[in-house]
């Protein structure tokens, strides 16, 4: 099924590209809503373009930031229809690529030790992410993907882009299903839509 996908941000795209692949769909278009304020706004409307014209499917990925993803979905009041497909990251996307640990390791240069196991528990997957690699990582790769401010990292000059690169071309999503119980989910709801349209 060809799928239109709906992110907060750039840095999602490369996860979902390898979800669509892995779960045997095509991507679409891509929509990139800086933040989820924008992305629950439309959302709704997604759903509604899925309902008229069930060939395309639309996914929407948000990010839980702690909140319970039950009811984010119930409050967005969205018909029920098999091409539309709303799936929450416990507790943000950076949790379900660092799922593959080794994956992690080996780009950023990490060690595998240093990597959490279960990254869903993690407060925040980002921040995690971001010290990891200013402390770990090759000085070049850090200054793109890290910036400092005092003792505070943030996001660097081509953090999205090494993101987007990693979760497309690099990232082992079976080794990271096995560690966030959201990201499985989402795995198996798209497979399923898959053989569905196959059969059909």
């Amino acid at each position: 099924m060809l799928i239109n996908y709906v992110v907060e941000g750039n840095s999602d795209k490369g996860a979902v590209l390898a979800l669509l692949k892995a779960t045997g769909h095509q991507p679409a278009h891509s929509f990139v809503k800086r933040g989820y304020a924008q992305l629950d706004k439309h959302t709704p409307g997604y759903a509604r373009a899925a309902e008229l014209d069930p060939s395309t499917g639309w996914l929407v990925l948000r990010d839980s930031d702690g909140a319970c993803p039950v009811e984010l979905r119930a409050r967005l009041s969205t018909p029920t229809v098999p091409s539309f497909f709303y799936r929450v990251a416990c507790t943000m996307t950076e949790a379900w690529l660092l799922g593959d640990a080794d994956g992690i390791s080996e780009y950023f240069s990490i060690p595998r030790r240093a990597i959490p196991r279960e990254p869903e528990a993690l407060v925040h997957a980002k921040r995690t992410l971001l010290s990891l690699v200013h402390e770990y990582a090759p000085r070049e790769l850090k200054e793109e993907f890290v910036s400092t401010l005092g003792t505070q990292v943030r996001m660097g000059p081509l953090f999205a882009d090494h993101l987007t690169e990693f979760g497309r071309d690099h990232w082992d999503i079976d080794a990271a299903r096995q560690h966030c119980p959201s990201l499985q989910r989402a795995w198996l709801r798209l497979t399923a839509a898959a053989s569905s349209s196959t059969a059909r």
